[in-house]
């Protein structure tokens, strides 16, 4: 995280107002009578003071003791008598407390008494050591205290507010965390100065986490320098405290090669999640970030108000920018929602109604699931078993302890991961007798050719789990969505021909063609096609191979590929010097002569670049190699100088991830809203989401941090509190980037 705390603790300054007149102000002591507040009888009736501070407060003439000076406002001012002994006025307002008078007393001097914060430290470390000697710890070796007291002495409260932050933003903590006197002991305990340089309120940690998000000119320059496009990723989401919410994550590759996923927004949704209000969101904040000539494709799942946003954004772009955007073939299709609509129909077809999270299911609901034979009868004894904890209870008594996993509407692995919990042998045993024993379930037991049907189901679901993690990975490329579907496609072929049930057959059927449907939606985007063959391990030999009896669709895909790189990549004859070669040489100082050799050979590698062949073309001529990340290879040197242009096509095209998996995983996001944070706001979550993004994919620089840590800490505590649960994790010190 950028250098999070550059200021004082603001928030928890506020009442401990600084000095008036801070300026030492050598004086004449025969002038103090003048500066005098006239006394009347109201202003010497004052409470009596006990504080120590009152021992070094010069005493007004009239008075008895040491006690404020009432202005003739009603404040009252604290005046230092050590620095009236060295002819200097010093005057502070003790309506809002003490600490800054403690603090001055203590630098200018070196005055130090017992504060309430040491009382408090001295209470805690009673309650400590009670708890250390319940325990049976032993007490600190002495090498080790001189260790601990040494490293205190490098505490910096930047540094350490910085890191609490952070702390605060991985761990989704409530802000109020702070103020927890548990966590201030636990504080004290390890290091008790670190007590004094932690914020001590909620809305100081605020401000520092929103002082950080507001430093976003790290963010802008990476977006700006990226050498690929930014490809934009959009979801919408209803939090648990009711904000309608949509959230965009940006995948590129930076000027330094490196590929990131980041999160770039979170905001909510003025009415409703229509097209125009989504595309609205998503302008605000390519007009905030700059990258208007730089957006890149849309990864977005199969929503009707997708297809309106992108037109709107296309609009917008042309509007603002003038920058002409196509939104057909941008607008792309998370292959992660495609694999779950097939799977979904082959599961569940025309989907029975949800089970009312209150009243529980119907009997016509449960009758209709019922119908769809072995998977509908174990969704129903799922349902049943999880609905009440006796029922629960009962079960688990019966596996010594395990549950049953239960499907949810919206992702098909849950109904994958139900179906091969469920086969496991103490768990089916366990469901057979708890089916025989609740007259109940009577209608939904499972028979033998139930059970040989959900191995036969699981069996088929097996290569589409496949499918989903071997694309769901940050490294993972738009390149693997036409082989994946081929392969998911041959092997729905192949399941139907060699199974034994012909209901599932049938099914299977549903399951290939909406499959069929999406793959040749790919034809709207020539990017798929292109993205296959800037793979070097396939180029266009793979889909002559795959397509071999539809040639015409391989001449289509050479077609559309032709034209993406003829008219935005292929470089005109005006421009058509290789920029690496042009970038790599050196501008001779305007007073010597130009080199006659260097000239020449320059107009010579330009001629060898410029032949008739282009760089697509030639790529393409050239033979398949074998190559485990394809975007690595282009964006190695190598292929950077033989093709200049080629390559930032390709760098442009792999980078896009085939799901909108990042996104998905935003979505964990409304876990921040929990019952402790309900009240929460979208701003607020907006900006711990886009910290905890930034700082793990360390686009922010940070202050001290790094460098602290490397040569000082070796581990890091982290307290992550999960409602009742603490977990002490050690983070070895080569996590933390230098």
């Amino acid at each position: 995280m950028s250098s999070i705390v550059d200021h004082s603790d603001t928030a928890s300054a506020i009442g401990s107002t600084g000095p008036l007149g801070d300026s030492d102000l050598p004086i004449d002591t025969a002038s103090f009578s003048s500066l005098a507040p006239s006394s009347s009888p109201s202003l010497g009736v004052c409470r009596k003071t006990t504080s120590p501070i009152w021992q070094y407060c010069r005493k007004e003439e009239g008075k008895s003791a040491p006690t404020a000076w009432l202005g003739s406002n009603g404040t009252k001012w604290w005046h230092c008598q050590p620095c009236f002994d060295k002819k200097k006025l010093k005057k502070y307002n003790y309506s809002g407390g003490s600490s800054a008078i403690v603090s001055h007393l203590r630098k200018e001097h070196n005055i130090v008494f017992s504060s309430r914060q040491e009382s408090r430290r001295d209470a805690t470390q009673s309650r400590l050591g009670d708890i250390t000697a319940f325990l049976g710890h032993d007490a600190m070796p002495a090498t080790k205290k001189r260790k601990a007291t040494a490293e205190s002495d490098v505490l910096d409260q930047a540094t350490l507010r910085e890191l609490y932050c952070r702390y605060t933003v991985a761990c989704s903590l409530p802000f109020a965390h702070v103020e927890q006197p548990a966590f201030r002991d636990f504080i004290r305990y390890i290091r008790p100065v670190a007590d004094d340089l932690l914020p001590r309120s909620a809305g100081t940690v605020k401000i520092d986490l929103q002082n950080a998000y507001n430093k976003k000119e790290y963010i802008k320059r990476a977006l700006q320098n990226a050498l690929s496009s930014i490809h934009i990723v959009p979801d919408n989401w209803t939090s648990p405290n009711c904000l309608g919410v949509i959230g965009f994550t940006a995948q590129f590759v930076t000027e330094d090669h490196g590929l990131q996923s980041i999160v770039l927004r979170i905001r909510e949704l003025d009415g409703q999640h229509s097209g125009e209000n989504m595309a609205e969101a998503i302008m605000e904040f390519i007009r905030e970030y700059g990258i208007g000539s730089k957006v890149g494709y849309f990864m977005m799942d199969n929503a009707g108000n997708m297809n309106t946003m992108i037109d709107k954004v296309s609009d917008g772009l042309e509007h603002e920018f003038d920058v002409f955007y196509d939104p057909l073939p941008h607008r792309l299709r998370c292959f992660g929602h495609i694999i779950n609509l097939a799977v979904m129909e082959f599961l569940v077809g025309r989907r029975p109604p949800t089970t009312d999270p209150y009243h529980g299911p119907s009997d016509e609901d449960v009758e209709q699931w019922r119908k769809r034979g072995a998977i509908g009868k174990l969704h129903n004894i799922v349902v049943y078993i999880t609905w009440t904890p006796q029922r629960l209870k009962a079960f688990v008594a019966l596996t010594d302890g395990l549950r049953l996993r239960r499907d949810n509407d919206t992702r098909w692995n849950s109904w994958y991961r139900m179906v091969e919990w469920v086969l496991r042998p103490k768990i089916r045993h366990a469901v057979t007798i708890f089916c025989a024993q609740d007259p109940a379930l009577q209608d939904d037991a499972l028979t033998s050719s139930d059970w040989v049907t959900l191995a036969e189901i699981h069996k088929f679901l097996e290569p589409f789990h496949d499918a989903t993690v071997a694309n769901e990975g940050m490294r993972d490329s738009i390149c693997n969505v036409l082989p994946t579907m081929d392969y998911l496609l041959h092997h729905i072929e192949a399941a139907k021909t060699a199974t034994a049930l012909p209901q599932l057959a049938t099914i299977m059927e549903t399951a290939w063609a909406k499959l069929a449907d999406y793959y040749e939606l790919t034809e709207d985007s020539p990017v798929y096609s292109a993205a296959t063959v800037l793979n070097p391990s396939l180029k266009w030999a793979y889909m002559e191979k795959t397509w071999e009896d539809k040639a015409e669709w391989v001449e289509r895909a050479k077609a559309r590929v032709g034209q993406l790189w003829r008219e935005t990549y292929k470089p005109t004859d005006s421009t058509a010097c290789c920029p690496t070669l042009c970038s790599g040489s050196t501008q001779e100082p305007i007073t010597r002569r130009p080199n006659g050799y260097k000239m020449w050979m320059k107009e010579q590698k330009a001629t060898i670049f410029n032949m008739d062949d282009d760089e697509y073309e030639v790529y393409c001529r050239e033979p398949v190699i074998m190559v485990s990340d394809p975007l690595k290879w282009w964006l190695e040197s190598a292929q950077r100088r033989r093709f200049p242009n080629l390559s930032l096509m390709a760098i442009d095209i792999l980078s896009i991830a085939p799901m909108s998996t990042e996104t998905e995983r935003l979505f964990k996001a409304k876990l921040s809203v929990t019952d402790q944070r309900g009240s929460m706001n979208v701003e607020t979550l907006n900006l711990l989401e886009c910290l905890r993004s930034w700082d793990g994919n360390a686009l922010i620089v940070p202050s001290e941090v790094s460098l602290l840590l490397c040569h000082v800490y070796r581990c890091l505590i982290v307290t992550c509190t999960v409602r009742s649960s603490i977990q002490l994790l050690q983070v070895p010190s080569s996590t933390y980037r230098t």
